[in-house]
């Protein structure tokens, strides 16, 4: 008789092959009804939306008052930052050659958008990698609405910012994140996934991956659904304390704090903060912060 474990191991082996086939066929079907051959595999990734028009191409600035940052990058790098010394945002790549290959950027609103490329362009994204520096005035990162990323395969690194929202979709490539957030929603197919500072809700969602994930004293709600990889949470003590639920095929729990085990849930002093872990293979560790 097979474990409840093995069975979920193996639920979770044949919906990613299902998955994988199904990618194959979309991708098969899409050439076919082109007529693109391989050349689809060089059609761009990004949103434009209906106004492309109105996107400037290179590097650039602006001095309006900005509130979210919405990014689309296929490959490379990208680094937000916060500047004491900036006076106005500015954006640059590490790219000077064929102008349909360079970066196109839109204020619209209160909304920079930017983008990793022109429409329609035919260079793979595959052999294009380029880094994205966006450096932000310090007064203006603290209050920020929204900061989306949208990356295929790229380094993400965010630092010193403040917002509601931190938002960053990828298919692979590590990701170093750091500021004080409401929310901050991960969802990565493979790479390691580092947060260090202030946020209320977390949720990553990874198919492989280490994270680490340190919240500060005002975290209130942890959301981790992996496939594989190692967990390691640093939280401050805390009267209120948390409650664990972990839900594993394979992996081994383990924590600096006293643990009270309560059917399946694991209880930390009162409990009131809540972390669930959905992992098929990988350790949880939680540790105290200093």
């Amino acid at each position: 008789m097979e474990s409840k474990g093995a069975i979920r191991a193996r639920l979770i082996i044949w919906s990613v092959v299902a998955a994988v086939l199904i990618l194959v066929f979309a991708i098969t079907m899409t050439m076919y009804l082109t007529g693109t051959g391989l050349d689809f595999l060089q059609l761009p990734i990004v949103s434009f939306g209906s106004n492309y028009s109105s996107y400037n191409a290179g590097n650039g600035s602006t001095d309006k008052e900005i509130r979210n940052l919405d990014i689309d990058w296929a490959s490379g790098e990208v680094h937000i930052i916060a500047s004491e010394s900036a006076e106005q945002i500015s954006f640059e790549e590490s790219y000077d050659g064929n102008e349909d290959a360079r970066l196109r950027w839109v204020v619209d609103g209160e909304t920079l958008k930017i983008r990793f490329r022109a429409r329609n362009s035919l260079i793979s994204f595959g052999s294009l990698n380029k880094k994205l520096t966006v450096t932000i005035p310090a007064s203006l990162a603290q209050h920020l609405d929204k900061v989306k990323i949208g990356t295929a395969s790229a380094e993400v690194n965010v630092s010193g910012l403040q917002a509601e929202i931190l938002d960053v979709d990828t298919a692979s490539g590590r990701l170093e994140l750091d500021g004080t957030y409401g929310e901050l929603s991960v969802d990565t197919a493979s790479g390691s996934v580092t947060f260090a500072g202030s946020c209320r809700k977390i949720n990553i969602d990874t198919a492989s991956g280490r994270i680490r994930l340190t919240p500060g004293d005002l975290w209130e709600d942890i959301d981790i659904d992996t496939a594989s990889g190692n967990i390691e949470l640093w939280l401050p003590e805390s009267e209120k304390g948390f409650s664990v639920d972990y839900d594993k095929a394979s992996g081994k729990f383990s924590c600096d704090f006293p643990v009270l085990l309560s059917g399946k849930i694991y209880k930390i002093g009162e409990g009131a903060g809540r972390i669930n872990v959905d992992s098929a293979s990988g350790n949880l560790k939680i540790y105290k912060a200093e």
